[in-house]
This record gives C-alpha cells, sequence and structure tokens, in this order.
C-alpha cells in the first residue's frame, strides 16, 4: 500500500539521483539496501493485509438492500442489484449508471465490493467478467462562461467533504 509506494518512491529518488551524478554518489548508495528492506517488509505488509480484507464466501449474501456500498456518493446495494437487474455487465456500466466509484476516492474503497456484488448477481460469481473501475480524472462539469469569463473565486461553488 502506501507505506510500500512511499518506499518505491525514495528508491526512484535515489535512482534519479545517482544518473544525475549527484555530488556524493557513494552516500546516496548507501541509502539503496536499507530502502529496499524497508520496501519489500511495507510490500509484504501491505499484500497480507489486501488479502485479510479480501471479501470471503458468504460475505456478498450479507450484505442488506439498504447497506451503502459507496459512501462517497451514497449507492446501496439495492442500487446496484436494480443496474446488474437493467442490464449492468461490467463495473464501469455500474459507475455510470449509479454514480458508484465516481466519488473522491475513485472506487479505492467500494471498487471490490461493486465488483463481487455485481460479479454475484449478473456472472455467477465470476469477478473477472465484472472487471474493475477505469480510472477517471476527479473532475466536474463548468460552464463555458465560468471558464471564460469574469468571475471571483467567491463564486466558485466548494462541494461538501464527501464522508469517509
Amino acid at each position: 500500500g502506501a507505506a510500500a509506494a512511499s518506499h518505491h518512491g525514495t528508491l526512484a529518488g535515489l535512482a534519479c539521483a545517482i544518473d544525475l551524478g549527484a555530488t556524493d554518489v557513494d552516500q546516496l548508495w548507501s541509502h539503496v539496501p536499507a530502502t529496499r528492506q524497508a520496501h519489500a517488509k511495507a510490500a509484504r505488509f501491505g499484500r497480507s493485509m489486501a488479502q485479510l480484507m479480501a471479501l470471503r464466501p458468504g460475505h456478498v449474501d450479507s450484505i442488506e438492500p439498504q447497506t451503502i456500498v459507496c459512501r462517497c456518493e451514497d449507492v446501496t446495494r439495492a442500487e446496484i442489484d436494480a443496474a446488474c437487474d437493467a442490464g449492468a455487465r461490467d463495473v464501469n456500466q455500474l459507475k455510470a449508471w449509479t454514480r458508484c466509484g465516481m466519488g473522491p476516492c475513485q472506487g479505492r474503497t467500494c471498487g471490490d465490493v461493486a465488483a463481487e456484488l455485481l460479479a454475484a448477481r449478473a456472472h455467477g460469481g465470476s469477478r473477472e467478467r465484472a472487471g474493475c473501475f477505469s480510472a477517471r480524472t476527479p473532475l466536474r462539469p463548468m460552464t463555458v462562461e465560468a471558464l471564460t469569463g469574469d468571475f471571483s473565486y467567491d463564486d466558485i461553488p466548494i462541494p461538501k467533504a464527501a464522508p469517509l
């Protein structure tokens, strides 16, 4: 997860500094083994946590219809089931029809559960056929006037923070 990514970024930074001929290359190289070890440890921990958090058989069946699956967009299991019944066959169709996965987290919080629900309802449990969310930049529509006209930053509405 995030800890491994931080160490990976440190390794990338060290590699860039070494490639650019930083003044004390030996000192930079001295940090590489410890950083690699920390990265490997954090990556193992991240994989273990992902395995612990994975949905187990029977978990999907226990999710009640009124349960909010996507907290960013307030999408319930009932809405996901309705979209599946209406013909949604992959998570990107589900996303377009329900807004599940369109919030600030871009599906990082709800994506696995939404895909499992879709797989159970539409594909007999085949998670691979459900797919995964396509990444999107979290932008919102704006009028042409807002883009080209005179405006004050006070005129731009700021949405409330999503309940996380």
